[in-house]
């Protein structure tokens, strides 16, 4: 038990000394340290597990880290240490990164350059005065005027994912607003950032963040949306491992510092951590990075699903927690209860085996409860193709497939709208219950899933894309040679879609 062999040695050397702040240097090791040893409650955040255990809340990992030394590294099933995970909008924060060593080094000249500058072949979109003053530091803040409205900028990146063109579409007609006066988040901005580095540099995103971010902080695992999607999606590019994204909040932290090494000059840090937008609640926006205020002051780069980075200047803490659907909110109040000093506190014996089996609890799979026998009369429903009405979901047909013990399958097929194709995925999962994991051929991605038979007399069917950030529930009614689905994604955050299905004719 890693936390067993730590104790003993924290019993050996605690209270020798009392060790000031300032004698700490933030650490580049990746070494793990009893948090008591950095002055945090080891009974705070065994709480905090079980709380996100026994809610059954879709959180995949955590990772803190203290004075550049991990406390907590904590993987809720499905997810293993060396899964990669998508970071989502965290990407943005990387692309922000990526721009300010590009101007470091020369080949941008400052975020105050208009972009047109690097578009020479497309002069001809760029046909007014405010389209010719749009600058990098415009996208960089979310102030280009490209994108309509804050409650329309996501729905408007839909659109824009489904063009054929990208640049073209984003400027063929008038700006929403003046460059540089109105906030609207706005994820096509980022991709026009990523068109500037990719033609600056003449590589690809990940090649380059490959060669200046990646590799020059050990990290060697990591995927990256590649194909015609590669400028569209600039929501979820990067795949990380959670303590890989937690060394990115250090280099943060530590003003673009690592091993000694200026990676990012501090100016850029400074610049990007700035308030360069004031938000309501004296919160704001900087280089593709939200400044949060309250009870203490905080860095923090957000995604769809429950994806984090937070940094805690005053506390030296980087925090990073990967999820499916999960808001992480909460767990800021456990980490705040957890932080007593600044120094060494007074180890805790219990507090540690507390957290030790929190800890190992937390990577065993749960089990649905309440299931039933399914009654005999809904065995018609399976094993054969089910067609779906016209519906927005693009979902096409499904079959539930009974062939295997103890273990079936559910057969999906659906619209992909990049491939502009219909695809099948085929879901193994567990008939009592019990989580199977495999990898879904249509996305090489490893998921978890499980079914049954509830008490609410329908089927239920959950499977966990946990890599990417999707958490699929379906709900299936069967009725009369119909079956109607519920369909959620806890991922999304979106309301549960109900569609209807009919038997294939043959």
């Amino acid at each position: 038990m890693r936390y067993a062999r730590l104790i003993i040695i924290f019993l050996l050397f605690s209270g020798c000394n009392s060790r000031e702040k300032d004698s700490y240097n933030i650490s580049d090791e990746t070494e793990q340290v009893i948090p008591e040893e950095l002055g945090v409650d080891s009974g705070v955040l065994a709480d905090m597990i079980y709380h996100l255990r026994s809610q059954d809340r879709n959180v995949n990992s955590i990772v803190i880290k203290r004075y550049g030394k991990t406390i907590l590294n904590a993987d809720f099933y499905p997810q293993e240490p060396n899964d990669l995970h998508t970071i989502t909008s965290i990407s943005k924060s990387i692309v922000s990164l990526l721009v300010g060593i590009a101007i470091d080094k020369g080949i941008i000249k400052n975020e105050n350059e208009p972009i047109r500058n690097f578009f020479p072949d497309k002069e001809r979109l760029f046909d007014t005065d405010t389209k010719r003053s749009i600058t990098i530091k415009d996208l960089l803040t979310m102030r280009s005027g490209i994108c309509p409205g804050m409650d329309q900028g996501e729905r408007f990146l839909d659109r824009f994912l489904k063009e054929e063109t990208t640049l073209e579409y984003l400027l063929h007609g008038d700006l929403f607003d003046q460059p540089g006066t109105k906030f609207v988040y706005c994820s096509p901005g980022v991709a026009i950032l990523i068109m500037i580095l990719t033609r600056v540099t003449g590589k690809e995103l990940d090649e380059y963040a490959r060669e200046v971010l990646f590799e020059p902080l050990g990290i060697t695992a990591f995927k990256y949306r590649t194909g015609e999607e590669v400028y569209r999606d600039s929501s979820g590019e990067f795949y990380l491992k959670s303590d890989d994204l937690a060394i990115i909040g250090e280099l943060v932290l530590q003003n673009g510092r690592w091993k000694g090494k200026q990676m990012i000059s501090g100016k850029w840090i400074r610049n990007s951590l700035k308030k360069q937008v004031v938000l309501p609640g004296n919160e704001g926006y900087g280089y593709l990075w939200w400044l949060r205020e309250g009870n203490q002051s905080y860095i923090e780069s957000q995604g769809r699903g429950g994806q984090r980075l937070y940094i805690f200047p005053d506390e030296k803490i980087v925090m990073v927690i990967y999820g499916s659907g999960f808001e992480p909110g909460g767990l800021l109040d456990y980490l705040n209860s957890a932080i007593i000093s600044e120094n060494a506190i007074p180890e805790n014996l219990d507090a540690n085996l507390k957290l030790e089996e929190q800890l190992e609890a937390a990577k065993q799979p749960t089990r649905l409860s309440g299931l039933q026998e399914i009654p005999d009369s809904c065995y018609v429903y399976f094993n054969r193709e089910f067609e779906f009405l016209e519906n927005e979901t693009g979902l096409r047909k499904f079959e539930i497939d009974t062939s295997g013990s103890g273990v079936w399958q559910l057969k999906i097929h659906y619209n992909d709208r990049i491939k502009n194709s219909i695809v099948t995925r085929v879901i193994p999962f567990g008939i009592h219950g019990e989580y199977v994991t495999s990898v879904l051929e249509d996305v090489q991605t490893k998921a978890a899933a499980r079914g049954g038979w509830t008490q609410g007399n329908y089927f239920y069917i959950d499977y966990y894309l946990f890599s990417e950030a999707h958490r699929y529930e379906n709900i299936f009614y069967f009725a009369n040679d119909t079956v109607r689905i519920k369909f959620a994604d806890a991922g999304e955050n979106v309301r549960p879609v109900l569609n209807k299905a009919v038997p294939v004719k043959n």
